[in-house]
């Protein structure tokens, strides 16, 4: 698969360019099937648990949204200080996967 093959992989769910490009440059040329499933609601801003297996993609089905979010509003802002609210909360159930 070429590089824009899997460009469009991602940005078909419309996930900012820069964090598409990114993506793609640390090789991971498409969405898994949990992440596919959680991105389509990436502009949507709803709130998910998701449940899948370890290495089924689910670090990423909460980063890149935040990501997103915060790659936005620099884009629209030019600075991140004064973003106002909380955009994530990320919960671990023990301090070995938080680390």
């Amino acid at each position: 698969m070429n590089q824009k093959e899997a460009l469009k992989n991602w940005t078909e769910f419309e996930v900012f360019p820069l964090i598409a490009q990114s993506l793609v440059a640390n090789n991971f040329v498409k969405p898994t099937e949990v992440q596919a499933r959680s991105l389509v609601f990436l502009q949507s801003h709803v709130d998910m648990v998701i449940a899948a297996r370890t290495g089924q993609g689910k670090t990423l089905c909460f980063g890149i949204p935040i990501l997103d979010i915060i790659m936005r509003h620099m884009e629209k802002h030019d600075e991140i200080e004064n973003m106002g609210k909380i955009k994530g909360l990320i919960m671990s159930p023990t301090r070995e996967l938080a680390i």
